[in-house]
């Protein structure tokens, strides 16, 4: 049996820090509403930075 590495991606696209941190509460199951409490954000806000993080994507 082969083991293949898998190389970590080094583009991180540009996030900012708040952006990453909202990705990785996403990620991990988190809601809007969730994301908003946790990060002390409305969920337009919440929103905005996913709209953001999918531009810089390219989805």
């Amino acid at each position: 049996m082969k083991i293949i590495e898998v190389e970590k991606p080094t583009n991180n696209y540009h996030l900012t820090d708040r952006e990453k941190e909202i990705l990785e509460l996403l990620t991990k199951g988190f809601s809007y509403k969730m994301i908003g409490i946790k990060c002390n954000i409305s969920i337009e806000t919440v929103r905005r930075y996913l709209k953001n993080i999918c531009q810089k994507f390219h989805v």
